[in-house]
């Protein structure tokens, strides 16, 4: 559930060390008054640290975005003032502009972007899966005006053509994008005052809508509902196909809903997501297309699998079936570790997603790890306030050999990730067609496992307590495990999503706490190589201790095995490979 009541910017600048210097020359004027909008600060000097001053991988990217020229994203990491990045750009040769997205030509089918192609190609496959729905509940303000929500939702489509997009077929197989007029969206509305926790019967309704499927030909690709949760109170219940939507369009929904609401009239759109679709299919060509797709071959050569123990033997055909263990990373550690990523020029999902790895290296001793992470990839200004279906994976390998220092895995990561970001452009469905041409149907094709780090946290943290906590919700998976994160005031809040036809519950509250301890191991202790961090929980301490008594342990009286053992003890009772056991052996 949504709560989120977003406080006004604070925009009083941050009490630096440096002292304030204004900005001289035309690229550090540009540089500094998009700085000062992203981050919400009347001012900005030259000599700002711009991740001191709040930024983060997702800022610099819309802020590399708003310049308009082909400027790698390590530059900003790099050069993280206004000075040092304004002197790399007047100094650079090699800054082209952008190639802007113009309206396509409405008279000719309109293509698929490379990432609805691929949803659509699932959805062939099986049209009545809901793993690709997008559920969310959205308060309203007290009381509500059914009437002017109805009107804003309206107004929305209208303003974003996604919205009212459907996809159908040419005669000879191929799908394309068919955009209808302008129409009501029905908004039923349920009734839940009558029920004993309003809010546990609105996530209910919610769930029960988003297992309802969609047909990508007919449409639409958006449902809503009002709830009525008491005599003031309301949350709108909103379901959206992932073809025509994703995280961060979430967000502008949200956005431009409370906007209508209120009154206030939105600016037009200079493009719509069709434009470009259409512009990403003649851009991603030739020497463009040959880059990307050099960088990721080389870098994801003979991709590993990860091999993380389960509690179940793995089923032919991957299910959805999933649930969610939701925890607090403590105050404490998530401030060594903001201190930790400073220190080393990187940024949170960084350091965060090399714990991750190392989690993962511990409990299957594999060091060649392969994790999928989300990313915007909204690189054109124009594409900012847009909804569709933009967000596209990564694929970040960590290499673990010779159990370096976290620090010195830090380096490294920080190294893969901005080279990731440099060359996000290629459309992780022809990634997976490249590397995988043959398909397992019994887990994802390439990364097993996904990472997602947010700067602001969406929901609610159901434990502040720093142990896991003890909630369980179903929800549909994409993968084996994702471990999300978000910041939460001065916490972090976490989240297990896993695959219940592998895990246990049990299992993933025991990887929660190790994750909470290996945290705290490199906040404390970064300089450690791998092996010495520290990931047991007082459980499994407790447990070892119980383990290691010196005693020999008496076999169990279970019936089966004391007659396996129990033939003469120099006779043999097994076989196989030519090796021989005795009875005695066996025993």
């Amino acid at each position: 559930l949504d709560r989120t009541a977003l406080p006004a910017p604070d925009t009083t600048r941050p009490d630096l060390t440096t002292t304030y210097q204004p900005p001289t020359t035309p690229t550090e004027q540009l540089l500094a008054s998009i700085w000062a909008e992203l981050l919400h600060l009347d001012q900005v000097g030259v000599t700002d640290n711009f991740f001191d001053l709040g930024g983060h991988s997702l800022l610099a990217t819309q802020a590399i975005a708003r310049l308009g020229i082909n400027l790698p994203l390590a530059a900003l990491f790099d050069h993280p003032t206004i000075k040092d990045l304004a002197h790399t750009i007047d100094t650079t040769t090699n800054t082209n502009v952008v190639a802007p997205i113009t309206p396509a030509d409405r008279t000719k089918p309109l293509p698929l972007s490379y990432a609805q192609q691929r949803l659509w190609f699932l959805h062939q496959l099986d049209p009545d899966s809901t793993e690709y729905h997008l559920p969310t509940l959205i308060p309203l303000p007290d009381p509500v005006d059914p009437t002017i929500v109805a009107r804003a939702l309206h107004t929305i489509i209208e303003r974003h053509e996604i919205l009212r997009t459907r996809i159908i077929t040419d005669p000879d197989g191929i799908p394309y994008q068919v955009i209808d007029p302008p129409g009501p969206l029905p908004l039923p509305t349920k009734d839940l005052t009558d029920q004993p926790d309003p809010i546990a019967a609105a996530k209910t309704a919610l769930l029960d809508d988003a297992r309802q499927p969609f047909d990508l030909t007919t449409g639409p690709l958006i449902r809503a509902t009002l709830l009525h949760l008491t005599d003031n109170r309301h949350v709108l219940a909103l379901c959206l196909h992932h073809i025509v939507s994703d995280e961060w369009s979430g967000r502008i929904l949200r956005t431009e809903l409370a906007t209508l609401y209120h009154g206030t009239p939105l600016p037009p759109l200079p493009i719509q997501y069709a434009d470009y679709a259409t512009w990403q299919r003649q851009w991603l060509t030739g020497h463009i297309l040959d880059t990307q797709l050099h960088y990721w071959r080389t870098q994801l050569a003979n991709p590993p699998t990860l091999q993380l123990p389960t509690d179940h033997p793995r089923p032919a055909i991957r299910t959805p079936d999933g649930a969610m263990l939701e925890f607090t990373i403590p105050e404490p550690t998530t401030t060594q570790l903001r201190e930790l990523s400073r220190h080393h020029s990187t940024s949170m999902f960084m350091t965060l997603i090399a714990a991750y790895a190392t989690l993962l290296h511990r409990h299957t001793g594999q060091t060649d790890i392969l994790i999928g992470t989300p990313i915007a990839n909204r690189n054109h200004n124009d594409t900012e306030n847009l909804i569709g279906f933009f967000v596209n994976t990564l694929a970040i390998r960590t290499r673990l050999h010779d159990n370096p220092t976290f620090t010195e895995l830090l380096r490294q990561t920080r190294t893969t990730t901005l080279d990731a970001y440099t060359h996000q452009d290629l459309p992780f469905e022809q990634l997976v067609d490249e590397l995988t041409p043959t398909r397992d149907r019994s887990q994802t094709p390439l990364i097993q496992t996904f990472f997602n780090y947010a700067t602001n946290n969406n929901r609610t943290a159901q434990n502040t307590t720093g142990e896991p906590a003890d909630i369980v919700t179903e929800t549909a998976v994409l993968f084996d495990l994702t471990l999300s994160i978000a910041e939460h005031g001065d916490a972090l809040h976490a989240t297990f999503e896993y695959s219940t036809a592998l895990f246990e519950t049990a299992t993933i509250r025991r990887l929660a706490a190790r994750l909470q301890a290996l945290l705290a191991a490199i906040g404390r202790t970064p300089d450690l190589p791998l092996s010495r961090l520290d990931v047991l929980t007082p459980q499994d301490r407790q447990l070892l201790a119980e383990w290691d008594t010196g005693a020999a342990l008496a076999v169990p009286t279970v019936g089966g095995v004391e007659e396996l053992v129990a033939g003469p003890a120099d006779q043999p009772a097994v076989e196989a490979d030519g090796v021989v056991l005795t009875y005695g052996d066996l025993d």
